[in-house]
C-alpha cells in the first residue's frame, strides 16, 4: 500500500513537472502587426487519441478573454508546432471536415474562395515546422510557415469561420480546444 502511494505522488510529481514545461515551452507574448498578444493557453493535438501531431498555442488581445477571441474584432494567432510530418493533402482534409462539420454550405459559401486560396498556401510539413495563422483588424488573416509568409487572406468572417477550427463548436478536438482556452 505504501508503495502505491509513494508511486502515485511521484507520477504526481512528474505530471506537474511536465505540465509546467509545457505552459513555459511558449514565449508569454507575442508580436503582429504592431500589436502584442498573450497566451492564452497551449496543448497538443493527437491522432486517434495517442498521436501526438503538433503542439498549438493561442495568443490574443491582452484584457480579453480567450473565448470571446472569436466574437471581438481584435488581434489573434495560433502557432502549430508539429512532432511528425504531415501532408498538405491531410491536413486541408481535416480543414474541410471540420468546416463542413461546423457550417451549412450556405454559410461557406461567400468565403470558398478565401478558403480554396489560404489551402492552396499550406505545404507539406516535417517535424519541427511550425505553422502560424495570424488575424488582425482591418489587415486580414495571414498564414506563415517556418517565419516564411505563404499568404494573406482578407476578411473578418474569414477569420472568425478559420479559427473556429480549433476555437468553435465541434472543432478539431475539444480537449485541445479547452487547452487553447484555459487561460488566466
Amino acid at each position: 500500500m505504501r508503495l502505491k502511494t509513494v508511486l502515485a505522488m511521484l507520477c504526481f510529481a512528474l505530471a506537474s513537472v511536465l505540465v509546467a514545461e509545457r505552459a513555459s515551452a511558449y514565449a508569454p507574448t507575442m508580436e503582429r502587426n504592431g500589436a502584442t498578444m498573450e497566451l492564452k493557453g497551449s496543448g497538443e493535438a493527437h491522432y486517434m487519441g495517442f498521436v501526438e501531431v503538433y503542439e498549438a498555442a493561442l495568443y490574443g488581445k491582452r484584457g480579453v478573454a480567450a473565448e470571446q477571441l472569436l466574437r471581438r474584432d481584435v488581434p489573434m494567432c495560433l502557432r502549430l508546432d508539429y512532432q511528425r510530418a504531415i501532408g498538405r493533402e491531410d491536413i486541408v482534409k481535416a480543414a474541410d471536415t471540420v468546416l463542413k462539420r461546423q457550417n451549412d454550405a450556405s454559410s461557406l459559401t461567400p468565403l470558398h474562395a478565401r478558403i480554396d486560396r489560404l489551402h492552396a498556401a499550406y505545404r507539406d510539413v516535417e517535424a519541427d515546422d511550425y505553422y502560424v495563422l495570424c488575424y488582425s483588424p482591418g489587415a486580414g488573416s495571414e498564414l506563415s510557415l517556418n517565419g516564411e509568409t505563404l499568404i494573406k487572406i482578407e476578411g473578418r468572417d474569414f477569420a472568425v469561420r478559420y479559427f473556429a477550427l480549433w476555437l468553435g463548436e465541434e472543432p478539431l478536438s475539444e480537449s485541445l480546444k479547452q487547452a487553447l482556452l484555459a487561460t488566466e
